[in-house]
């Protein structure tokens, strides 16, 4: 990936999220309880920074020369482990409702992850097709 992954990421991600976020109000306004929309909004924002923050790594990582499997899983690793210590910590603030905060959560988890997979995985496609044609 080149330097300018990030900026695209970043604006991509951004779009992706406030449109996830537009479709699903409604539905969310109606079912969740009104405490729960702290806890869906602290959670996308908390997983929107973090899956920036693991992204920059991975790109960073990949210009240093290091293979980018080995960037992503590293990410991966520290993500899951942020994670884990928010959602504990977290989860005793919302006594009464934990299970619409883990609901929150792990929406919020599968979202940013589904999405930084997609990208890598389209922009690793690129790449590969990119390389090949400069072999020829």
């Amino acid at each position: 990936m080149n330097s300018k992954a990030l900026p695209k990421f970043i604006l991509q991600f951004t779009v992706f999220v406030f449109l996830l976020g537009a479709i699903a109000a409604y539905p969310i306004i109606k079912l969740l309880d009104t405490s729960l929309y702290a806890a869906l909004g602290q959670s996308i924002l908390f997983f929107f920074l973090l899956t920036l923050l693991m992204m920059s790594l991975i790109i960073y990582r990949n210009q240093k020369g290091t293979d980018i499997l080995k960037g992503y899983l590293l990410s991966v690793g520290i993500k899951m482990l942020i994670a884990l210590i928010y959602f504990v910590v977290m989860l005793k603030s919302f006594g009464g409702s934990e299970l619409g905060f883990t609901l929150c959560f792990f929406s919020s988890y599968l979202v940013c992850t589904f999405f930084e997979v997609y990208f890598l995985m389209t922009n690793l496609r690129q790449n590969s097709e990119t390389s090949r044609d400069a072999n020829k």
